[in-house]
């Protein structure tokens, strides 16, 4: 046989096996290929996307399919995310040895056939457009057809054949595999592990996804927001030096932000991005496409640009941040007005762009800080739901609860201060900013060396250039301005997420954190500028890792405020048991003499009076804000819980929510469990670290967190009965009886009324901040 005819047969053979592979809906319906789905308007017999599709989506899919850990990447926030279909790779994947492509909508292309070109592939028919070919050839319109046919059996817990969870393997058919997949598994049908949805709902989604999926164009926005955003566009996009550079600092702290314009903050305010675009303001935007905001933009000229936002917000990555006047003058006087010049506008060179201290430096410290300060729970927020926090490796670095408060900027205002960052730049270097790391604990050792120099150049330079510093009392403390409630934060741990709240909540922590502009900075870099969540398996263990040194950096400014014995006894305390290097950068013997308290305490507890002390500094400014969404209980029946210690709480979920329902409606309370650890300095074997004698409960009214795992209902009249049979729980069977009496599980009849009531609720209290929950992590309890 020639060659030519072994090529010709190899060929023949792999084309049948293709043939073979798709014929099913290849002959019957035509070769698949990329649909426009928009239509001039919908006809008065079909079912309209915006109208009756949307709400649907939003209401019952989002919950579990958005952002970048919705399964099989298949995003229904927006059409274009029905479109882009979806995926059988893992946008979070701890062992990946290589950088993944990145696979962002509305940023990594532009097209359906540019997203099939990275392996997308559709869950709506692609196939010649029939209502028959609709049906039977589109993997959305089967996945919620099989879950009418085998709906959830009448159990109050899914049965083993579900795997739940964020960690659990996802299954995503191609519809030439549906078949297969629904002989294998009937009951996963959409929505996978929850009630159907309601017949009327289905019976739309149905009809709009046999009629072809089809929609009409996005409306404009307003002329009213055009002039807005024309108005801070221009801002944006100065031509002087200095203007520039204020620009590009603002473009590399704000691209995770949910701007809006303040004076339209109602329940339809329009949300936008920051990003960089090859065309200028009044033209479409050319979005440029980069891993992180400070890698090169790849064209000479660039403009910043405000994007609208087009997907539904998700609570997880939700982060409002208003424009307005007031903003525009306060960034004007902090980054333009002040006397300093600009003569040379920085590189983007991979080894210079990642740190701040470098490309920033003509910049006034102060300015920055004031800036970071300014919306401190946004500027904390990033390091909470951007895409580093998700899983128990990526949040394990920080306790279940603890306070963060911040050093004053006008007391940190001293001569040389700027150039000390300038000059020890190299010491700030965080050691992810420049992409992948393929020797991460080499990496790991040139950078803990890194950080000692920094602590100790830091300190000396403080004890020489401004003594007053390293004598700690409450002056050294920021107090808000006595009307910023960012002045105080606490951060919760939920396990392998986290949220962040202003105010001082839950009681007295453990651990609290004094963060400084140079400690903030660094955290900004490593865990949002610089976190790269398509990167190598290297880039995200030395993020974790180096959080370490920051977070012990930040607990022992904390711990230099108290007497030298108490900082021993506490810094033991915290790190009971913990490894060897990591004491290394706990006690620093010439610091330690350096910084010394001069707070005159009163009792044998001082840091409970120092925490007191703290609370009553910052306490005017927290109370200032009007619109604290989430805050402490401080009488009534759930306030017993919080003082609830001990290892029976282990059996509780992280994070709950609480429906109390009166005549007069319905309030929304957040029971979050803390586990109390011996010490959180190691990466692994986080069970071995646990302390179960220190777990704990916080009780807040609102909501506290973006992924809650258990729902209750509870009648205000017996609300005291519900507290008591909480606190009483000690084993499985405790809690099953509870979750009987008191419980929405995830397969009970009310679910959706329930979901429905608590985000109208939470939409209804917080028009701007509220956001669709993630029940991805809903326990089957």
């Amino acid at each position: 046989m020639s060659k030519r005819v072994k090529v010709f047969v190899v060929t023949l053979l792999l084309s049948g096996c293709a043939s073979f592979g798709v014929s099913k809906y290849a002959q019957m319906y035509g070769l698949a290929k990329p649909v426009n789905r928009v239509v001039a308007q919908t006809k008065p017999d079909e079912v309209d996307y915006w109208r009756d599709i949307k709400p649907i989506l939003d209401n019952r899919c989002v919950v579990c399919h958005a952002c970048y850990d919705a399964p099989c990447q298949l995003k229904l926030t927006a059409i274009e995310g029905i479109e882009r279909g979806a995926s059988h790779d893992s946008v979070y994947h701890l062992s990946r040895p290589f950088p993944a492509e990145p696979s962002r909508l509305f940023i990594d292309a532009q097209s359906v056939e540019q997203w099939r070109n990275k392996n997308f592939f559709p869950v709506l028919n692609e196939h010649e457009q029939t209502v028959m070919a609709n049906v039977n050839a589109g993997v959305m319109y089967q996945t919620l057809s099989l879950k009418q046919k085998n709906p959830l059996p009448a159990t109050t817990q899914l049965p083993d054949s579900f795997t739940l969870g964020t960690a659990r393997k996802n299954h995503c058919p191609k519809i030439e595999d549906f078949e297969k997949y629904a002989d294998n598994n009937p009951l996963w049908g959409m929505p996978y592990g929850l009630p159907a949805i309601a017949p009327s709902e289905n019976k739309l989604l149905m009809a709009w996804l046999a009629q072809g999926a089809t929609y009409t164009a996005r409306t404009e926005i307003s002329k009213n927001i055009e002039r807005k955003v024309l108005k801070w566009e221009r801002f944006f996009n100065q031509t002087s030096l200095k203007t520039q550079l204020m620009s590009r600092y603002l473009y590399e702290h704000l691209f995770l932000a949910s701007l809006y314009f303040e004076d339209d903050a109602d329940s339809n305010a329009q949300f936008f991005n920051v990003v960089r675009s090859r065309t200028p303001p009044g033209e479409a935007i050319d979005i440029i496409a980069t891993r992180r905001p400070y890698d090169a933009p790849g064209v000479e000229k660039f403009y910043y640009r405000l994007m609208p936002v087009l997907e539904t917000p998700v609570l997880k990555t939700h982060m409002p941040y208003a424009l307005s006047y007031s903003r525009m003058e306060k960034w004007k006087a902090w980054f333009l007005k002040e006397q300093y010049s600009v003569d040379k506008l920085p590189s983007y060179l991979p080894e210079e762009a990642g740190n701040p201290f470098l490309t920033f430096a003509a910049i006034p410290s102060k300015s920055r800080y004031r800036f970071l300060l300014d919306e401190a729970k946004f500027t904390i927020g990033n390091f909470i739901k951007g895409p580093v926090c998700r899983g128990q490796v990526a949040v394990n670095v920080i306790r279940d609860h603890f306070w963060v408060v911040f050093v004053d900027p006008d007391v940190s205002e001293i001569k040389g201060y700027d150039s000390f960052l300038a000059e020890n730049y190299q010491d700030f270097k965080m050691p992810n900013t420049e992409g992948n790391v393929y020797l991460p604990m080499t990496t790991w050792g040139k950078y803990a060396d890194k950080q000692l120099a920094y602590l100790e150049k830091r300190d000396q330079f403080l004890s020489e250039i401004a003594p007053e510093l390293v004598k700690r009392d409450m002056k050294l403390i920021w107090d808000g301005d006595g009307q910023n409630p960012n002045a105080g934060l606490t951060i919760y741990r939920h396990f392998d997420n986290a949220s962040v709240e202003n105010g001082l909540l839950g009681g007295q922590p453990k651990t609290a954190w004094l963060i400084g502009y140079g400690l903030l900075e660094r955290i900004y870099y490593l865990l949002a500028a610089g976190y790269d969540v398509y990167g190598n398996v290297g880039h995200q263990f030395i993020s974790r890792v180096y959080m370490d040194f920051l977070r012990m950096e930040g607990e022992t400014n904390f711990l230099y405020f108290l007497p030298q014995e108490a900082r021993i006894k506490e810094r033991e305390d915290w790190y009971q048991g913990a490894e060897a290097r990591a004491h290394r950068y706990l006690r620093f013997p010439s610091l330690e003499e350096l910084n010394t308290s001069v707070i005159p305490y009163q009792t044998t507890d001082p840091k409970a009076e120092l925490l007191r002390q703290i609370e009553a500094r910052v306490k005017p400014a927290i109370d200032s804000g009007s619109t604290l969404l989430v805050t402490n209980v401080d009488s009534g029946p759930l306030v017993g819980l919080k003082e609830w210690r001990g290892e029976a709480i282990a059996i509780l979920p992280e994070f709950s929510i609480v429906e109390v329902k009166s005549s007069g409606g319905s309030e929304y309370y957040s029971i979050l469990k803390n586990s109390g650890h011996k010490n959180v300095s190691s990466m692994f074997n986080e069970e071995a670290n646990l302390s179960p004698s220190e777990n704990s409960l916080s009780v807040l009214k609102g909501i506290a967190g973006s992924y809650p795992n258990a729902f209750y209902r509870v009648d205000v009249d017996v609300l005291d009965k519900f507290s008591l049979q909480l606190s009483r729980v000690r084993s499985e069977l405790d809690y099953k009886i509870l979750k009987d009496q008191f419980g929405v599980r995830r397969t009970s009849k009310g679910f959706w009324a329930y979901s429905d009531r608590l985000h109208a609720n939470y939409k209804a209290r917080a028009p701007i901040d509220a956001a669709i929950l993630d029940f991805n992590r809903l326990e089957n309890r």
